[in-house]
C-alpha cells in the first residue's frame, strides 16, 4: 500500500498545533474528527495543553504512544520545516499542511519540498483545505462530512469544494467518497490525486476543479489512466485574463492557456465543463448510467414548449435526435394528467426500439399528484417503478427533467435512489445527454477493458527482446531491411559498420534484454557521423548507460541510420485474452500516452481498414499531411501496416509488439523503434549465432 493510499485510510491521526480556542484551525479538525464518526485515534499535540476537547494531548511527536498514519500541522508555515523533520524521525510519511505562504515566505515553499524530499515525507498542501474520507470517517476540512458515497472531488478552492458538498447534502441518494485541497501543490499534486481515487474501490467516479497543475505532462498522462476505466468531470478555471489573474493570487498557480487546457483534457477522456453547478449531476449521471456511441435520443414531454426549447438545445449542444415514425419531441399533450402511467408506458415503447439510445423526459412527471390531485401519487409511483424496470431491462440511459424539485418528492427520489438523473434546468438535462454520449464515444474510441486486458496480459507473462532480435526476426520476414542496422559490440567494427551504412547521419541505441525504454536512462544517441564520431559515441553510450544501470546485462548498440523527418505514428499490435489479436494505430512517439489519440481493430485487417483508424484519429491532420505541398505517403504505410498484421497472426509466441515511432512523410515512412514481447518457451529457436555481428 501506498503511504498516501495508506494516509486515506489513516488509523492514527497526530493533529500538531492542536488547540482549546474554536476560532483556531487545530481546534476545528480535531472537533471535526470527533463528530464525524472517525473510530481512529486521535494525537492532538500542543506544547503545554495536558487536554484538548477532552483528549489527552500532547507535547510532540516523540511522545506519542503509536505511529500516526497521517499528521495535520495547523502551524505558521516557518514552523513546519522542522516539524516535518520530526514527523519523518517517528513513521510518520503523509503530512498536511494547512498554512499560506505570506509574501515574504515564498522561499518557504521551495525549503518545505526539500525537507520532504530529503526525509522521504510527502505533503498535501501548503494552503490546502485539508481532505475528507466520508467512509472511514476523517474529515480535516472542517466542513460538515458529506455522506459517503461513489463520487471523489479533489479542488484548488475549498469555496467551490464546499458548495458540492452542500449540492449534495440536498439528496440523500448523493454522496462522495473523499475530498482532498490541493492548495498550492508543494508536493503531492493532482496527478497523485487522480492516482489514489483511480485505486480506491469505494469511487465510481471523480471531479476535478482546477486552476492550475504544475506538472502538465504528467497530469495528462494520470488523466488518460483514470479515464480507462472511471469517469472524470473537470470544471478548468481561466478563460479570462481576469480569471488568470485571480488564479495567480489566489493559489500562485499558473492557470496556463484555457483552450489548450480544456482540449488535452478532453483528447485524454475528461468530459470538461462550464459551471460548477454542472460537476455533482454530470459525474453522478456518469457513474450510475451508460449511454451509447450512436447517441439518439427520444425526446418525451407534456407541453410543446419544453420540447421546442429542448429541440434547440439539443442542436446547440450537438446531440443527435432518435430517426422514428413518431414526432421528435414527442408531446403527450395531457394524455398524463389523469395516469402518469402512460409516460412508462411511453419510454418503454421507445427504449425498446432499436433506433433509440435514450429519452429524456420533461414536464410535469413527479408533480401530477400535487397540481391535480393527491390520489395520483400512487400511480405516479408505479410509473417511476416501471422506468427503472425498463432502464435496467434495455440497459438504456433515462433523464428526467420535472418543474416540481426532488426534495421531500418521494416519486423524483425514488427516481434518483435507482440512478436515474432528475434536474430542473433542461440546459442541464441537455448538458447529461451530451455527457453520456460523449463518454459512450470516448470509451468506443479508446476501450477500456480492452486496455486493461491488454496491459493486465502483457505484464504477466512473456518478456521483451532486444530491439536488435526484434529487428532481426522481422527481416528474415522482409518487413524490415536487415542491411540497414548494425550491432556494435566493439570500437574497432565502427569503420566497417559506416562502410555498410554508407556514410550518412547514425542513430545509436544500447541493447540489454534489461532495459525496454532506452530514452529513460541516456540509452540513445542521435546524428552521428563517421568511424571516429562512431567510435568515441560507442564508449559514451555504455559508460553512461552502465552508470545508470550498473547491473544491466549491455550486449552492445544498435547502429541504424538517421530517419527522415515526418509524423509520429504508433502501431501496435497486441494478443487479447477476451477480444484476440489487435492493431492499434495512433499519434506516436512521446506523446502516445499524453494525447491517447488511437484506434483499435480486431485482427486481420485491410488497407482500408487501416486508412479508417487513421479517419478516426483526433489528429488525423498530421498523419495526411498538414501544410505541405505533397500529401503522407498513407499507402505505403497502409500496405506495411496489413503485412505486418498477416505475419502477427501467424506467430503463435508473439504476445504484443509495437513500433513507436514511426515516421511518415510525403515519401515513404520508416519504423524508427520497435519492441517484441515473446512467449518464454524452452524449444523455440535459439538466435541466430550471428546475431552478435553486424547483419549481412
Amino acid at each position: 500500500m501506498t503511504p498516501l493510499m495508506n494516509a486515506w485510510q489513516a488509523e492514527r491521526i497526530a493533529v500538531i498545533g492542536a488547540s482549546e480556542q474554536p476560532a483556531k484551525r487545530g481546534h476545528q479538525i480535531v472537533r471535526a474528527l470527533q463528530t464525524s464518526a472517525y473510530n481512529g485515534a486521535i494525537y492532538p499535540i500542543h506544547p503545554k495543553a495536558e487536554t484538548i476537547r477532552g483528549l489527552p494531548a500532547f507535547a510532540r511527536m516523540a511522545d506519542l504512544p503509536a505511529v500516526p498514519d497521517l499528521a495535520v500541522i495547523c502551524t505558521p508555515l516557518a514552523t513546519v520545516p522542522d516539524l516535518l523533520v520530526d514527523c519523518a524521525a517517528h513513521g510518520t510519511r503523509v503530512v498536511v499542511v494547512v498554512a499560506t505562504a505570506q509574501p515574504h515566505e515564498r522561499h518557504l515553499e521551495q525549503e518545505l519540498r526539500h525537507v520532504a524530499d530529503e526525509h522521504g515525507v510527502r505533503l498535501i498542501g501548503t494552503n490546502t483545505s485539508g481532505l475528507l474520507n466520508p467512509h472511514a470517517g476523517i474529515n480535516l476540512a472542517g466542513m460538515p462530512t458529506p455522506t459517503a458515497g461513489g463520487l471523489a472531488l479533489v479542488s484548488q478552492s475549498g469555496n467551490v469544494a464546499l458548495s458540492i458538498m452542500m449540492q449534495s447534502m440536498l439528496y440523500a441518494d448523493s454522496g462522495l467518497s473523499g475530498y482532498i485541497g490541493v492548495g498550492n501543490q508543494t508536493d503531492l499534486g493532482f496527478a497523485d490525486y487522480l492516482g489514489l481515487f483511480r485505486e480506491d474501490p469505494a469511487t465510481q467516479a471523480a471531479m476535478l476543479y482546477v486552476e492550475g497543475v504544475g506538472d502538465g505532462q504528467r497530469f495528462l498522462q494520470e488523466v488518460s489512466r483514470f479515464t480507462q476505466t472511471k469517469p472524470l468531470v473537470v470544471l478548468k478555471a481561466g478563460k479570462s485574463q481576469q480569471a488568470v489573474a485571480a488564479v495567480q493570487s489566489h493559489t500562485g498557480s499558473l492557470a496556463g492557456n484555457y483552450r489548450i487546457s480544456a482540449d488535452l483534457l478532453r483528447t485524454v477522456g475528461a468530459y470538461v465543463v462550464d459551471q460548477p453547478e454542472q460537476l455533482l449531476p454530470v459525474a453522478e449521471v456518469l457513474s450510475h448510467q451508460q449511454g451509447a456511441p450512436r447517441g439518439h435520443w427520444q425526446v418525451v414531454t407534456d407541453g410543446g414548449g419544453h420540447g421546442s426549447v429542448v429541440a434547440d438545445l439539443m442542436v446547440d449542444y450537438g446531440v443527435d435526435f432518435a430517426q422514428t415514425d413518431t414526432a421528435n419531441p414527442y408531446d403527450l399533450a395531457g394524455a398524463a394528467d389523469d395516469n402518469p402511467r402512460v409516460f412508462a408506458d411511453c419510454i418503454d415503447a421507445y427504449l425498446n426500439r432499436p433506433e433509440v439510445d435514450g429519452v429524456l423526459v420533461t414536464g410535469l412527471f413527479g408533480g401530477y399528484h400535487r397540481r391535480f390531485d393527491a390520489s395520483l401519487l400512487e400511480a405516479e409511483h408505479a410509473a417511476a417503478e416501471a422506468i427503472v424496470d425498463t432502464m435496467r431491462t434495455t440497459g438504456k440511459p433515462v433523464i428526467v427533467h420535472s418543474l416540481y424539485p426532488v426534495v421531500d418528492n418521494p416519486v423524483l427520489q425514488a427516481l434518483r435512489a435507482q440512478g436515474i438523473a432528475v434536474v430542473q434546468s433542461l440546459d442541464l438535462a441537455v448538458r447529461l445527454m451530451q455527457a453520456l454520449t460523449w463518454r459512450a464515444r470516448y470509451r468506443n474510441r479508446h476501450p477500456a477493458s480492452l486496455a486493461t486486458a491488454i496491459r493486465k496480459r502483457a505484464v504477466s507473462e512473456g518478456a521483451w527482446l532486444t530491439e536488435w532480435e526484434a529487428r532481426h526476426r522481422l527481416g528474415q520476414a522482409d518487413l524490415l531491411s536487415a542491411r540497414d542496422q548494425s550491432l556494435m559490440t566493439h570500437p574497432g567494427q565502427a569503420a566497417e559498420i559506416c562502410h555498410a551504412l554508407g556514410q550518412q547521419p547514425m542513430a545509436l541505441k544500447i541493447m540489454s534484454p534489461d532495459i525496454v525504454h532506452k530514452s529513460d536512462v541516456g540509452g540513445v544517441m542521435l546524428n552521428i557521423s563517421g568511424a571516429e564520431a562512431l567510435s568515441e559515441a560507442y564508449g559514451q553510450l555504455l559508460h553512461r548507460v552502465g552508470a545508470v544501470c550498473p547491473d544491466a546485462d549491455l550486449q552492445g548498440v544498435l547502429v541504424t541510420p538517421m530517419a527522415k523527418a515526418g509524423t509520429e505514428l504508433v502501431v501496435g499490435f497486441l494478443n487479447d485474452v477476451q477480444y484476440g489479436s489487435v492493431l492499434m494505430l495512433g499519434i506516436g512517439g512521446t506523446w502516445v500516452e499524453v494525447l491517447a489519440d488511437v484506434a483499435f481493430r480486431a485482427l486481420p485487417v485491410v488497407e482500408n481498414d487501416v486508412r479508417d483508424m487513421i479517419e478516426q484519429l483526433d489528429y488525423k491532420a498530421l498523419v495526411q499531411g498538414y501544410r505541405q505541398s505533397r500529401p503522407n505517403d498513407l499507402d505505403s504505410l497502409s500496405r506495411w501496416v496489413v503485412r505486418v498484421a498477416d505475419w502477427y497472426l501467424k506467430q503463435d509466441d508473439i504476445l504484443e509488439m509495437e513500433f513507436n515511432p514511426v515516421l511518415i512523410n510525403p515519401d515513404g515512412f520508416a519504423p524508427v523503434d520497435v519492441r517484441i514481447k515473446a512467449q518464454h518457451t524452452n524449444d523455440r529457436d535459439a538466435p541466430q549465432p550471428n546475431w552478435n555481428r553486424m547483419a549481412p
